[in-house]
C-alpha cells in the first residue's frame, strides 16, 4: 500500500488534481467550465487517495487514476475520447520532465535524499518545486493557445 499522510494529500494531491485538470482542458484546448474544473479536481484528488490505499502493487495504482481520469474527463467534461488521452500523456510527460529536473538539481545540491524522504514533510517540501515547474509549463502552454485564438 501507498498510504498518503496528510500533509501528503493536502500540499500535493490537492493542487497536482487541480493542475492536472487544468492541463487537460489546456492540452484539449477546451473552454474551461469552471464549476466542472472544480468538482472534476476535487473528485480526481479523492480517487489518487483512495487509489493508493488499495492494497495493490506499486505502479497499478496510476494506472487506475488514469483510467478513472479519463472516464471523468470524457463522461463528465464532455471532452472526446482521443482529445482526453492526447491530454492527459501529455500532462504525465510534463510531470515526468519537472520530476527529473527536480531530481537533477536535488542531487546537484548533494543531499541525502533517502534520509530526508522518509519524512512525509520533507518529501512534500522536496517535491513542490516539480509542480511549479509543472504548472509554470502548463502555463505557457495556456499561453501560446490563448494566443493562438486571438490571433
Amino acid at each position: 500500500m501507498l498510504q498518503l499522510k496528510p500533509i501528503e494529500f493536502i500540499l500535493r494531491v490537492i493542487p497536482e488534481s487541480f493542475l492536472v485538470i487544468f492541463a487537460i482542458y489546456v492540452f484539449s484546448k477546451t473552454t474551461i467550465n469552471k464549476k466542472k474544473y472544480l468538482i472534476t479536481s476535487i473528485v480526481f484528488s479523492l480517487i489518487v487517495y483512495a487509489t493508493r490505499m488499495l492494497p495493490i502493487n506499486y505502479g497499478v495504482h496510476m494506472i487506475l487514476s488514469v483510467l478513472f481520469l479519463l472516464f471523468i474527463i470524457t463522461a463528465y467534461n464532455n471532452i472526446d475520447v482521443v482529445s482526453s488521452i492526447k491530454s492527459i500523456i501529455s500532462v504525465y510527460l510534463v510531470q515526468l520532465l519537472s520530476e527529473a529536473i527536480n531530481v537533477l538539481i536535488l542531487n546537484l545540491m548533494n543531499l541525502d535524499l533517502e534520509t530526508l524522504f522518509k519524512s512525509a514533510f520533507n518529501k512534500t517540501m522536496l517535491g513542490i518545486p516539480s509542480l511549479i515547474i509543472t504548472g509554470i509549463i502548463i502555463l505557457i502552454f495556456y499561453k501560446l493557445n490563448k494566443k493562438k485564438k486571438e490571433a
